[in-house]
């Protein structure tokens, strides 16, 4: 049983397991993933979690320009 387990691991099969996340590194449906995301302790990559801010999606004033996140809390 352990070596069945062992082999599906990181793969499709692994319902336990984000497969996408054990490849990739990051999941588009994060924290609502019903599968688990191992985090390893350690690693080689960088993630920068929200450092693109798409333009169509931020906030304008009324003459245009573009608001500060801090200023929309």
């Amino acid at each position: 049983m352990a070596e069945y387990l062992a082999s599906i691991f990181g793969t499709e099969k692994d319902k336990v397991n984000c497969s996408f996340y054990f490849k990739i590194g990051a999941c588009r449906h994060g924290d609502r993933c019903s599968r688990i995301h191992n985090k390893p302790t350690f690693s080689q990559t960088c993630l920068l979690q929200n450092l693109y801010v798409n333009p169509q999606n931020s906030a304008k004033s009324a003459d245009g320009s573009h608001l500060v996140a801090n200023v929309l809390r």
